[in-house]
């Protein structure tokens, strides 16, 4: 009898095929749990948003309520999905609801 000298530290076609098997049956089940959580990381940024409008619409309500200012205002502008606050007639905050990650808000000076 001869001993063969080769080395056998490859793969098999059938250790490929079910690494392969494996995967595509992994990345199945993945999907779909990757599309819900984009699904609620999108819905808690848009409450987010939500929220930080109704805090401005509070505030400018207390302040036209008190009399602190009547040239205050809030725009909403649904095409660039974001408002504007302006006080005494000057913008002093821009608040983004999405584009850039948990809809940041931008304080401007005057």
């Amino acid at each position: 009898m001869a001993v063969s000298s080769r080395n056998n530290s490859g793969f098999t076609l059938v250790e490929i095929l079910l690494y392969i098997s494996f995967y595509g049956l992994v990345m199945a089940l993945l999907i779909p749990c990757a599309e819900g959580i984009i699904k609620v990381d999108n819905r808690l940024e848009m409450e987010g948003f939500c929220q930080r409008l109704a805090a401005e619409v509070t505030a400018l309500q207390q302040a036209a309520l008190w009399g602190a200012g009547l040239q205050n205002k809030l725009t909403v502008d649904l095409d660039q999905q974001c408002y504007y606050v302006y006080r005494e007639g000057k913008i002093v905050k821009k608040s983004k609801a999405s584009g850039n990650r948990a809809g940041k808000s931008v304080f401007l000076q005057s």
